[in-house]
């Protein structure tokens, strides 16, 4: 009995010694790689490209729309000054000249309203109304596109944790029992950077989103305000204009 207790021991001993080299090796490599950014990449898998490359997109539209939601840009005061001068001095084709141009969201809206001069006051800010709506609907779908990123990041990074888990198990089969807890510590580890990853673009995407929705509606109130004085200057320019007649 004791024979055959030490017989299997020392069968098992060689192929013990190789599992505990294996996991001195596993942890080594371990302790040997950072947790860089082209580790994350690396190591994610094709989710995480493809957070990486959504990452890109956001940070392309953020400075795109810092530039574009300039309010020094959209609602020049000045241009809006000049055109109230033109109008009230009566030269409406000059007013319409300069719209045309300046180009831009305000002045689209108020080259709608110059088209109804001489027209009634409502009649002039409906069209007004109607340019703005569609301007400012362009607008709002720039800024949506950061929230269809910060949505979706974040289920990409999931998806790739439960594809991640999905191949840690499957490896973890075929291993011995000395390195299966290595190798699950290893597959969760690297299934878990596919959601740190999405929350790394969700949340910040997340935050611009809210900043230029802000000025979204700031600038939509200001644009209804100058509708509104730039009709009544047109309709008084109109009145002026009818009673010289």
């Amino acid at each position: 009995m004791r024979l055959s207790v030490v017989l299997a021991s020392a069968l098992a001993t060689p192929a013990l010694a190789d599992d505990l080299t294996q996991t001195a090796a596993a942890a080594a490599e371990i302790q040997r790689e950072q947790m860089t950014l082209w580790w994350m990449i690396h190591n994610g898998g094709v989710i995480t490209l493809i957070i990486a490359l959504l990452s890109v997109a956001a940070l392309a539209l953020v400075l795109y729309l810092c530039f574009a939601l300039r309010a020094t840009r959209v609602l020049p005061r000045g241009f809006v000054r000049r055109c109230r001068q033109l109008v009230e001095a009566g030269d409406v084709k000059g007013c319409v000249k300069l719209c045309s141009q300046q180009g831009g969201m305000l002045a689209r809206v108020l080259l709608a309203g110059l088209e109804r001069a001489g027209q009634d006051r409502s009649l002039i800010l409906e069209a007004m109304q109607n340019a703005g709506t569609r301007e400012v609907t362009g607008m709002w779908q720039q800024i949506n596109w950061l929230s269809d990123v910060a949505t979706l990041s974040p289920l990409l990074g999931i998806l790739g944790t439960v594809v991640g888990m999905m191949y840690a198990f499957n490896a973890v089969v075929s291993q011995t029992a000395v390195v299966k807890p290595m190798m699950l510590a290893a597959g969760v580890s690297q299934a878990m950077i596919t959601t740190a990853a999405g929350l790394v673009v969700a949340i910040p995407a997340s935050g611009f989103f809210f900043y230029f929705r802000g000025k979204a509606q700031a600038i939509t109130s200001s644009l209804e305000e100058i509708c509104a004085d730039f009709a009544a200057a047109l309709t008084a320019a109109g009145g002026k204009a009818g009673g010289r007649r």
